[in-house]
């Protein structure tokens, strides 16, 4: 997967589903997640997740502007995240 870094709009991502991964145990008390969410409400695939993407949106890498300076290039990483956890991601999206 090819992760521009987008700096805080990411962070603001990962801890918005956090919250709401979070908020599905109160919801859900009295009914069954569906199987892929059962196992920690996806909280894990998203840590596994964020601990590879975290590093990619840290503006330590030298910026690199377009020619005469006119406009900044976003950084870009590749990283490879495992399918399982990106499905999960996509249920409980």
């Amino acid at each position: 997967m090819v992760v521009p870094d987008l700096g805080d709009a990411v962070i603001e991502v990962v801890s918005d589903l956090t919250e709401m991964l979070i908020a599905l145990v109160d919801e859900t008390l009295e009914s069954e997640l569906p199987s892929v969410l059962a196992d920690g409400f996806g909280l894990e695939a998203l840590d596994r997740i964020w601990v590879l993407i975290k590093p990619t949106q840290e503006r330590t890498a030298p910026r690199l502007f377009a020619p005469e300076w006119r406009a900044e290039y976003l950084r870009l990483s590749v990283v490879e995240l495992d399918a399982a956890d990106l499905a999960t991601m996509g249920e409980a999206i």
